[in-house]
């Protein structure tokens, strides 16, 4: 029996297998500890565990690929509460963009994306990450995340170069004003979830010319400053991607590739169910 989970900064996928045909999938929380200190899926964890009468002291391993999870102490963070939850199981901590490169592209070589709520990329050797983009936060890069595409729109707004039936569309909708804005992004805790809160509205919104022009801005950015030197370095021009922002502007991400002379082969919404087919075929040591 086997955990397996795709964490990221919003919401973490779990898959709780015993068999190919005997998966069950719950979600909570996400985890980043670049943005916070406390597990928020441990409680969460353990009562969906309950909830579905899972024998957590019957798994042999777990598999965990996390945002954040590139630096030991936040491998060990994570690793110390999934070996409480299974006390039995021999636990695995990795990156999310090792998670994503292993269901994106198994044991071929290339470079993998992850696009949501924020921003990475790196080289897959078809064992392990080689080389990566730099991540360094919404406020300094990410381009092309949820997070950054809801600061520009934010941004656009305060600076008045949005028409009038966007905002009032927006206002109407969320019920926010600038004041609040304001509050949530300088005095609440993670704005950066709260900034990415707002992609829906402009997917919704693509027809109108400033919004296009900020998410095609973003794409642009994201393809010359971490997509386009990933490629030449791998000597090949292929990117296969996965996350939310991916999935639902894929038509705006293909059309840029295309424009950046990038073959984007493969697009996935969750990298979850290519995980579990994965480790399902080895062996539990």
């Amino acid at each position: 029996m086997i955990v397996i989970a795709d964490s990221g900064s919003t919401k973490t996928e779990w898959a709780l297998a015993e068999a190919p045909g005997d998966v069950r999938y719950v979600r909570t929380a996400g985890y980043n500890p670049y943005f916070s200190t406390e597990i928020p899926w441990k409680e969460e964890l353990a009562s969906r565990i309950r909830e579905n009468r899972f024998d957590a002291g019957s798994v042999e391993r777990v598999y965990y690929y996390g945002a954040g999870c590139d630096r030991e102490e936040a491998k060990g963070k994570a690793g110390e509460a999934l070996r409480e939850l299974f006390p039995r199981a021999v636990v695995s901590v990795e990156d999310d963009l090792t998670g994503a490169a292993k269901a994106l592209y198994g044991k071929e070589k290339g470079v993998a994306l992850i696009l949501g709520t924020g921003t990475n990329a790196g080289i897959w050797d078809g064992t392990q990450i080689t080389a990566k983009s730099m991540t360094v936060g919404y406020l300094l890069g990410d381009h092309g995340s949820g997070a950054v595409l809801g600061l520009r729109f934010v941004k656009a707004w305060f600076d008045n170069v949005l028409p009038e039936e966007v905002v009032s569309a927006f206002r109407e909708k969320t019920g926010l004003s600038r004041q609040k804005i304001k509050e949530k992004v300088y005095l609440e805790g993670k704005p950066n979830y709260f900034l990415a809160s707002f992609a829906p509205f402009l997917l919704e919104h693509l027809g109108v010319r400033a919004i296009r022009e900020i998410v095609e801005d973003e794409f642009g950015r994201l393809f010359r400053v971490d997509l386009e030197p990933l490629c030449r370095k791998a000597g090949k021009k292929e990117v296969r991607a996965t996350g939310s922002v991916a999935w639902h502007f894929r038509e705006i991400l293909e059309k840029t590739a295309r424009e950046h002379d990038i073959l984007l082969t493969r697009i996935i919404r969750y990298p979850l169910e290519d995980l579990v087919s994965m480790h399902l075929d080895l062996p539990i040591q």
